[in-house]
C-alpha cells in the first residue's frame, strides 16, 4: 500500500486532511466518502526517512490517549458500524480524520493487527492500559453475539455515565475543600500572628495560665519556630 496525502471537505463544509494508506487513489476517495468528507486533493507522499520520523523525545511529549477519546472512539464506531461501513475502512477513516498524533498511531497500530487476521477484541487487548479489561471484555461478548453495533453503543452510554459521576464528585468535593483550606489558613494566621501577641500581654500578669492556653501558645510558639519548614 502506498501513502497519500488528501485535502476534503467534511458535512459542515470545513476544510480538512490527512493521510490514508490505500492501493490507489480511488481507494482514498472511497474512504473519503465512506466518513462523509468529499475529496479535494489526493497525491500521493514520498516515503519518509529514518531521520524524519519522530524521536523518543517528541513522543514523550504528545498529550497521551485519554477516557474523553475512547468515549469519542466509541461513539464514532457505533455511527460507522451502524452506518454498515466495514471495520478496516472505520478505522481507515477515523485515523484520516484524527488530530491527535497519539491517536493516530493507537488507530493505525489496531487497524495493522485487523490486517494482520486478529480479532477486533485481541487488536483492542494489545492497548489494555487504555482501553481496559472491561472495554476489550465487552468488544469480545459484541463479536461471540454478532452485536458489536450495540455493544459501542452500550459502551459509550456507560463512559458517559462514569464521565458525568466523575464531575458531580469533582463538584461535592470542592466546597469541602475549599472550606478545609480556608481554615488552615485561618489557623497558621492565628498562631503565627494573634496568638504571639496575647502571649506577650499574658507574660506581664505573671499569673499561671489554665492548661489549653499554655497548650496554645506552646503551638503557637513551635510554628512561629518550624513554620518555614511545613
Amino acid at each position: 500500500m502506498a501513502v497519500y496525502t488528501w485535502r476534503g471537505r467534511n458535512s459542515r463544509g470545513e476544510v480538512v486532511q490527512g493521510q490514508l494508506e490505500a492501493m490507489t487513489e480511488n481507494g482514498v476517495a472511497d474512504q473519503l466518502i465512506a466518513i462523509g468528507v468529499a475529496p479535494v486533493h489526493i497525491a500521493p507522499v514520498a516515503p519518509i526517512s529514518e531521520t524524519t520520523k519522530d524521536s523518543w523525545f517528541d513522543r514523550l511529549q504528545r498529550a497521551p490517549v485519554v477516557v474523553e477519546d475512547v468515549l469519542i472512539f466509541s461513539r464514532q464506531m457505533y455511527t460507522l458500524n451502524k452506518a454498515g461501513v466495514p471495520i478496516l475502512r472505520a478505522f481507515a477513516g477515523l485515523e484520516a480524520s484524527s488530530t491527535k498524533p497519539a491517536m493516530v498511531d493507537l488507530l493505525k497500530d489496531i487497524r495493522s493487527s485487523l490486517d494482520q487476521g486478529r480479532e477486533l477484541s485481541a487488536a483492542l487487548a494489545r492497548h489494555q492500559d487504555i482501553f481496559g479489561a472491561f472495554y476489550v471484555s465487552m468488544i469480545r461478548v459484541g463479536e461471540m453475539t454478532g452485536r458489536l453495533t450495540e455493544v459501542f453503543l452500550r459502551l459509550n452510554e456507560h463512559m458517559e455515565f462514569e464521565r458525568d459521576v466523575r464531575e458531580r464528585i469533582k463538584q461535592a468535593m470542592r466546597y469541602p475543600v475549599f472550606v478545609l483550606i480556608a481554615m488552615l489558613v485561618a489557623v497558621v494566621i492565628l498562631n503565627i500572628f494573634v496568638i504571639p501577641v496575647f502571649a506577650k500581654v499574658f507574660a506581664g500578669f505573671n499569673a499561671e495560665l489554665p492548661l489549653i492556653t499554655r497548650g496554645l501558645l506552646g503551638f503557637s510558639s513551635w510554628m512561629l519556630k518550624w513554620w518555614p519548614l511545613l
